[in-house]
């Protein structure tokens, strides 16, 4: 556990990029990130870093592990809940809602909103089926670029949460990147390519 010192113009800029990231109004992804630091609201987070001399104090947990959840005991008929509890409770929570929430010892209640996109979730599992995996993290790709390849190739919507979902049980190696709601994984670039010249 280490601690950052985040200064007024820090958010400020993180909240423009999650206000393109997400395609809202700035006023709201103010309220969202004013959120993940545990204030109710941006001006309470304003106030925060000018009463701490114009900095806020940020504890985080070392991201540099990766996540690897093997995904065994189950039938080959599992439903799509099954497969998400097997792996809920083993791994972060993510992107929740796409507030950059990171929180290590998650539990399945953590992840509940999960469980309305299901459909993505199994979709996602389909597509990473002709993708192979490699020893190493491929840093080309975010889980939310990957995301809009399988959008792309599917024509069906794909949330960022739940390909993530869909990646950890698939048995790819997770790596988290500081303050994003996007993840690495240890994806084949060859297998990328290849799937896009088909």
């Amino acid at each position: 556990m280490t601690t950052k010192k985040i200064t007024l113009a820090e958010i400020k800029q993180e909240a423009k990029k999650l206000q393109q990231d997400l395609g809202c109004k700035l006023n709201e992804a103010q309220h969202r990130i004013a959120n993940k630091y545990n204030c109710k609201n941006y001006q309470i987070l304003k106030r925060k870093i000018d009463n701490n001399n114009g900095f806020l104090d940020v504890k985080f947990t070392n991201q540099e592990k990766t996540v690897r959840v093997l995904n065994t005991g189950l039938s080959h008929n599992a439903t799509g809940r099954e497969k998400l509890e097997l792996i809920l409770d083993k791994i972060p929570v993510l992107t929740q809602l796409n507030t950059r929430i990171y929180k290590e010892n998650a539990s399945i209640e953590d992840h509940e909103y999960l469980f309305d996109h299901i459909e993505e979730f199994e979709k996602a599992c389909i597509w990473l089926k002709s993708i192979d995996k490699i020893k190493s993290i491929n840093k080309r790709h975010t889980s939310y670029g990957l995301k809009h390849i399988v959008e792309r190739a599917i024509n069906f919507y794909i949330s960022n949460d739940a390909f993530i979902a869909a990646a950890v049980y698939s048995g790819f190696d997770v790596k988290l990147i500081d303050d994003s709601p996007n993840v690495l994984f240890n994806i084949s670039e060859k297998s990328i390519k290849n799937f896009s010249k088909q």
